[in-house]
């Protein structure tokens, strides 16, 4: 991570994101987020989508999380009564 230019590590060993880290972090979270609620939203169980979520978050292009974003986004705005 270091030689990517996502950590740097201070003089005392402490480990900090660099914004690069953080973009990755942040985009990673994101992913998260948006496919273990889309997979709740068609009835995976909670338990089970967030350890799916866990496996699909670094693995899926964005060409597939833009789509299923958008997705997720317009189900929600047709079903304003459901949680997020």
């Amino acid at each position: 991570l270091k030689a990517e230019g996502y950590v740097q590590i201070e003089d005392k060993g402490r480990i900090v994101l660099t914004e690069k880290g953080k973009a990755l972090a942040e985009g990673t979270y994101e992913k998260h987020c948006v496919i273990s609620h889309l997979l709740m939203d068609i009835g995976v169980s909670e338990k089970t989508a967030l350890q799916d979520a866990c496996r699909m978050e670094h693995i899926l292009s964005e060409e597939t999380f833009d789509c299923m974003k958008a997705h997720h986004r317009k189900w929600h705005e047709l079903n304003p009564d459901m949680k997020e």
